[in-house]
């Protein structure tokens, strides 16, 4: 897995630290979760209108069910890390996952 932060998502990060260490925990933590199940593909942390937003593009086919789980269990990280408000995509594709 290969992790990109760009530019304007650093900016975005840097005006709020508190927000800032929330991503990076979702993220070491998201990271662990995509290692552990041989996730091949990138992560991509970008700007989206002034919020941050995360993008997941994966370089092999994944079943539906294996996303969905997937999916699911990167939600519950990010929901873990003080009910973070981490939007994100998986091959373009909007993962909506309140309510859950």
């Amino acid at each position: 897995m290969i992790l990109n932060v760009t530019n304007d998502a650093k900016r975005v990060l840097n005006k709020d630290s508190t927000f800032s260490n929330s991503v990076y925990r979702a993220l070491k933590d998201i990271e662990i979760l995509l290692d552990t199940s041989y996730f091949k593909g990138n992560v991509i942390l970008e700007d989206n209108a002034g919020k941050v937003w995360m993008n997941i593009i994966p370089k092999q086919y994944l079943s539906t069910e294996s996303v969905r789980d997937m999916c699911d269990q990167i939600s519950y990280l990010i929901q873990c890390n003080n009910e973070l408000d981490l939007p994100f995509t998986y091959n373009s594709e909007i993962f909506r996952y309140r309510g859950i």
